[in-house]
């Protein structure tokens, strides 16, 4: 008896285990076929794209379905020597052709030794160039940066994480941006024009250059020489000691682009926009 029982479970088992087997097969197949709909790569975009706010060449590259070292390779010319940098109104060239997929560049080695802040930084983006993140930087700077890791100042100098740090091209033209750029700029005349021109590379628009046209027209009628004979306030910002605007440029006395450079580094310090710190001017007479 119990043989016959036994054998007879055995069967059943037998028919049992083809059913199961037979099942998971097309569960899978249908799975497979689901999984190759998904992972269809993107056919690489053909043309320009205009660099806006948030902007990276890895994400370019992810959503034009290419590597952000073929848009690098395109537009080296306009970027200049530092991939991580972008500036917003930058007109890039989207390479032709489908890109092959690539595996992910391995990411640059923790950077050691210091940093010194540039106009549109960020501790994220300071991160991100150096293979570390924000957090490191924050917890290694947070007396010199305070408590906002929002606001840096630009002219701060930063330490970064131990570790070797990552070979990267001289970043040439991005210094030209910052305050380092001013003798270039300043050749160009009027510091409106300059001004405007860094308004834009901040990401603000036209109406927040308006309130800071206001702003100094009320403060120094955007006189690089304006001299406050009743304070030691100087310049076009109208810096309460003048001296402070030596953070951005040794030329601090004579030139715009250097004054201009500091003055909107510390309206977003201090107000987050020009139109905020006009504002404040109009309700306080001072910002």
């Amino acid at each position: 008896m119990l043989n016959r029982f036994t054998a007879r479970r055995d069967r059943s088992t037998g028919r049992s285990a083809l059913a199961s087997a037979a099942r998971p097969a097309m569960v899978v197949a249908a799975a497979a076929a689901m999984s190759f709909g998904v992972i269809a790569p993107a056919q690489a975009h053909t043309g320009s794209h205009t660099v806006s706010p948030g902007d990276t060449l890895s994400k370019l590259a992810g959503s034009h379905g290419t590597t952000w070292q073929t848009v690098y390779a395109a537009n080296q010319g306009t970027i200049g020597g530092n991939p991580n940098v972008l500036r917003v109104g930058q007109v890039l060239t989207i390479g032709g052709g489908s890109a092959p997929a690539a595996a992910p560049a391995a990411a640059p080695a923790a950077a050691s030794g210091s940093y010194v802040v540039r106009p549109g930084d960020t501790l994220s983006k300071i991160a991100a160039a150096h293979g570390t993140t924000w957090q490191s930087i924050y917890a290694a700077n947070q007396g010199t940066i305070g408590g906002n890791p929002n606001v840096l100042r630009v002219g701060q100098r930063l330490t970064l994480g131990g570790g070797a740090a990552p070979a990267a091209p001289a970043p040439s033209r991005p210094v030209q941006q910052a305050a380092s750029r001013s003798a270039d700029r300043s050749a160009s005349g009027d510091p409106r024009s300059i001004a405007r021109t860094m308004v834009a590379e901040r990401g603000w628009g036209p109406g927040e250059f308006a309130c800071l046209d206001a702003l100094w027209e009320k403060e120094s009628n955007w006189n690089p020489t304006a001299d406050n004979p009743n304070s030691s306030a100087y310049g076009i910002p109208q810096a309460l000691p003048g001296s402070k605007m030596a953070s951005a440029g040794p030329d601090w006395r004579t030139n715009p682009a250097t004054q201009i450079t500091w003055g909107l580094g510390y309206i977003s310090d201090r107000y987050g926009t020009p139109c905020a710190a006009w504002a404040h001017s109009q309700a306080n007479n001072w910002y």
